[in-house]
């Protein structure tokens, strides 16, 4: 997991450096610049759990990074996350196993 981290905080400096960035689809951009795999969904997810409030505002941890996805929900990886743009951050809410 810690090297998924260390990912996305690249994902992070390079989405809010300033710089003019085709991105097109976030998560497939994501895969093919930096090799994470993140969702930037979770149908399952309920919807009570989505919300988290950080500083005094509520962010959407939906985001997240796949780490050995594919088996059962106990056995695999995750950090949700939230993108905010108006602070320029990422901010990651679990590091854990599955919701």
């Amino acid at each position: 997991m810690r090297e998924s981290l260390v990912k996305l905080a690249r994902v992070s400096a390079a989405i809010y450096s300033g710089d003019d960035l085709a991105i097109g689809h976030l998560d497939t951009w994501v895969r093919e610049n930096f090799d994470l795999r993140i969702s930037l969904q979770d149908d399952e997810m309920p919807r009570k759990f989505r919300p988290f409030r950080l500083e005094g505002v509520s962010y959407d941890r939906t985001p997240h990074i796949k780490v050995n996805d594919g088996g059962a929900p106990w056995a695999c990886g995750r950090v949700y996350f939230a993108l905010d743009r108006l602070n320029s951050r990422v901010i990651v809410d679990h590091v854990g196993v599955h919701w």
